[in-house]
């Protein structure tokens, strides 16, 4: 098990080949993503439809709903997709697990918990609102003939 800022990994590992074989991710709260804004209400959400797993006879967990699973497989794909290509995985794995009534559930719940961030927060633009038309006004300025530029200047 380890722990990074809020967050705990629980990981079973393969005795032979020392790969991660199923890894827990567990949050204190719901982690801040920057490709896609969570409602906060999405989490208790999770919690309030969590499922109860029977391990064995003396051991049972709380698991996501199958529909909560596939939208957090989603989130962390979209999050780290760029970075990590591996997390294809999890695409891979809602296309094979949602059945067509399932996947129109995920859709409709992930639409209602998620939004996407406004552009800016991902491209900042340039502080100056005119900086756009401005550069265009230059590009199209430079083009004009010497004869047009000197009659337009005689209304500046």
């Amino acid at each position: 098990m380890s722990n990074m800022n809020g967050q705990r990994y629980v990981d079973f590992i393969h005795t032979d080949t020392g790969e991660i074989e199923f890894r827990f991710d567990l949050y204190e709260v719901l982690p801040t993503y920057q490709k896609l804004l969570i409602k906060p209400a999405f989490f208790e959400n999770v919690i309030e439809n969590r499922k109860l797993v029977d391990l064995s006879v003396d051991c049972s967990i709380f698991i996501p709903s199958p529909i909560d699973d596939n939208i957090l497989r989603y989130i962390e794909y979209q999050e780290w997709y760029g970075q990590r290509p591996d997390k294809i995985k999890h695409i891979n794995y809602i296309v094979e697990s949602c059945t067509s009534n399932e996947k129109n559930k995920f859709l409709e719940k992930l639409h209602h918990y998620t939004e996407l961030p406004p552009v800016e927060s991902i491209y900042p633009i340039k502080q100056n609102r005119n900086y756009f038309i401005k550069s265009i006004a230059r590009k199209v300025w430079s083009k004009l003939p010497a004869k047009v530029k000197s009659f337009i200047k005689k209304f500046m």
